[in-house]
């Protein structure tokens, strides 16, 4: 995606759900790019990692009624051109306001798990703008093998770095209740393992 958001010669750009795993990858790989990211996330403790540990400089609480007008000044400011956005539902139309003329949405998830829409249709169409799909393997299948060697050789070191998962939790497969629940409550801390070798025997 951040490759995509180079060749779109895109300066500054919107990351939803910034907070998430792929979230701070992504932050990381476009300051790497030299492209500004907006982040935008739902509650206070996500912004403080944010600008805390990550040292973003733009972030916007999304779960705060100003939110909108904060969201709007920044993009005045720094013109973001794409948006990189996993929620969908109403989320990928309200992004749509905050780019300007040739922007685009790059859509990559379902958090919402609701249809992408609330796109204002005079707008995005007098605005030129474009919705696109992203999936990485779609993207492999298009690639030669040297191409892909190329791209294994770029990503591999990067693993160790910016693109390293925090874990949050393992658990065995007999507590796979438990781990979906601390999911739900921990979207954002980090990773949940299911490992086999944690599992409990059954008593017969």
């Amino acid at each position: 995606m951040v490759d995509r958001m180079v060749k779109l010669r895109a300066k500054a750009c919107i990351i939803t759900a910034a907070a998430s795993q792929i979230g701070r990858m992504l932050i990381n790989l476009c300051n790497m790019n030299g492209i500004v990211p907006i982040c935008t996330v739902r509650r206070q403790e996500q912004v403080d990692f944010l600008e805390k540990e990550m040292k973003c400089k733009f972030v916007v609480n999304t779960g705060k009624d100003d939110y909108p007008a904060r969201l709007g000044k920044l993009c005045l400011q720094l013109k973001p051109s794409v948006v990189l956005e996993s929620i969908s539902g109403k989320m990928t139309g309200e992004m749509c306001e905050y780019l300007g003329f040739g922007g685009t949405i790059i859509l990559y998830g379902l958090l919402s798990d609701e249809p992408a829409g609330g796109i204002d249709t005079i707008g995005f169409i007098g605005k030129n703008l474009t919705i696109e799909s992203y999936l990485l393997t779609n993207d492999v299948a298009k690639m030669s093998l040297s191409q892909f060697m190329e791209f294994v050789l770029r990503a591999e070191p990067l693993y160790r770095s910016v693109l390293s998962t925090t874990i949050n939790a393992r658990y065995g497969l007999h507590q796979v209740k438990e781990a979906i629940e601390f999911y739900q409550k921990n979207q954002t801390a980090g990773k949940i393992l299911l490992q086999p070798e944690l599992t409990r025997k059954a008593k017969l």
